[in-house]
């Protein structure tokens, strides 16, 4: 397991690095030729492409990847060809309702941006079809085929955007004229892969078992997707009200550059899903020994991450953006525990997802966003993007824990330990720096 993990982890990474590289030197770029107030703009269309993206598949990726393993054969063929036709559906519903509310979302964004509006929908809608054909090929473990079509979707998307911004004149719609370019060379590669090298054949076969099956077992993380999306977007909903497009661009900035620490631990939890469920269904003890061993090494890699980003923002700061930017600098701490947070239930969801146990993800959603959303009201108006930072930061730790305890059942006590003190010294790292920088 650990030679397989490595070798699709390694290619998932180095593919993400150049990804990583591209969007680092071009946030440089936006940085330069948008003000502030125009990469706010551009922040919260990305809010509207994320939202499309969710709705449109209903964030089901993972139950597909679960489920693909209760069939074979003519059975695995049907229920592919189910979910494709179901997700075609739901991208229908989204161009229509994207279309009837294209003037009243986009006056909100910034005036006389409907064409921007437009272009996010068409690209929120390709990356619905990328992240469908992804699950099959990841859960095929074809890492090389899913690396080569991501390293070729960042080249497309990247010099699309510059030519559309540079030589078109398209301003911030270059941004998502260069997503939706990338994404159907993306989109190609991965169909091509699962058609060819998979077997997967699209039929008109229609089960609604499979389907309900399906959604039965996503309910509760699509309605989780949907309460994280409605609250955890309230920051920077509450910065455009009470602050205006600046604010947003500022505080954008900041998780643009922390969704880039994100990679290290997304592309080795991408290898590690379809492996360890596969283990934990062939030998169960094994695979929570394995599962435990990893974690432990995982959590410790985050926070030499947390410790080492936070110790060099000023350095990234100068590199990444104008001196315009100079205040986002201060919100990164609060961005990147936050994302820490997320790693941290990484690992123990899978064996939840294992065990089927997804419902409770409903109440701990909305219990732990109604911080976010309460602190945000109470703190935005006040301390501006560092409140919004706090109250984010707060958000992502109620529910991280609340997963974390959640799977405790399934662990040793060694693993339990472990992962306490781990947020105990989160908790700790947290009250005393900024005790130490902000004195809120």
């Amino acid at each position: 397991m650990i030679h397989s993990l490595f070798k699709h982890s390694s290619r998932y990474f180095s593919a993400s690095i150049i990804s990583a590289i591209a969007a680092f030197l071009m946030t440089r770029y936006y940085t330069e030729v948008f003000t502030p107030s125009e990469f706010g703009v551009m922040v919260v269309y990305i809010m509207v492409f994320e939202y499309v993206v969710s709705f449109g598949g209903l964030s089901a990726e993972k139950s597909i990847a679960r489920k693909i393993f209760d069939y074979k054969g003519d059975d695995l063929n049907i229920y592919l060809s189910t979910m494709f036709w179901f997700y075609a559906f739901l991208c229908v519903l989204l161009i229509m309702l994207g279309w009837a509310l294209s003037h009243t979302i986009s006056d909100w964004v910034a005036p006389g941006t409907v064409y921007i509006f437009h272009i996010v929908i068409v690209a929120g809608i390709i990356n619905v079809a990328v992240k469908f054909f992804n699950t099959i090929c990841v859960n095929g473990q074809k890492s090389k085929e899913v690396s080569l079509s991501q390293v070729s979707q960042t080249i497309v998307s990247q010099s699309s955007a510059i030519v559309a911004i540079q030589i078109i004149g398209a301003g911030i719609g270059g941004r998502f004229i260069g997503a939706a370019l990338g994404g159907v060379v993306q989109l190609i590669a991965l169909s091509r892969v699962s058609f060819m090298s998979l077997g997967f054949s699209l039929s008109r076969r229609f089960n609604r078992s499979m389907l309900f099956e399906t959604l039965y077992l996503a309910f509760p993380a699509t309605c989780s997707s949907i309460l994280i999306l409605l609250f955890s977007y309230t920051d920077r909903i509450f910065l455009k009200e009470f602050s205006g497009n600046e604010s947003v661009g500022l505080y954008g900035l900041a998780l643009i550059i922390g969704k880039l620490i994100t990679i290290a631990f997304e592309s080795m939890f991408s290898s590690l899903f379809p492996m360890a469920i596969k283990r934990l269904t062939d030998d169960y003890c094994k695979g929570i020994l394995s599962i435990e061993s990893w974690s432990l090494k995982y959590y410790a890699f985050l926070f030499f991450l947390l410790v080492g980003v936070i110790s060099l923002s000023p350095v990234i700061y100068m590199v990444i953006s104008s001196g315009e930017y100079e205040e986002s600098k201060k919100v990164l701490p609060f961005v990147v525990i936050g994302i820490v947070l997320g790693g941290l239930y990484k690992l123990p969801s899978i064996v939840l997802s294992y065990h089927k146990i997804v419902w409770f993800y409903i109440p701990v959603t909305f219990i732990s966003f109604s911080f976010n959303v309460a602190l945000n009201y109470l703190l935005i108006p006040s301390y501006g993007i560092i409140g919004a930072g706090l109250s984010t930061c707060v958000g992502c730790f109620v529910y991280s824990i609340l997963v974390q305890r959640a799977s405790w059942k399934f662990f040793s006590a060694k693993y339990k330990w472990a992962t306490a003190l781990s947020y105990l010294f989160i908790l700790i790292f947290i009250g005393y720096y900024f005790n130490e920088n902000y004195n809120l």
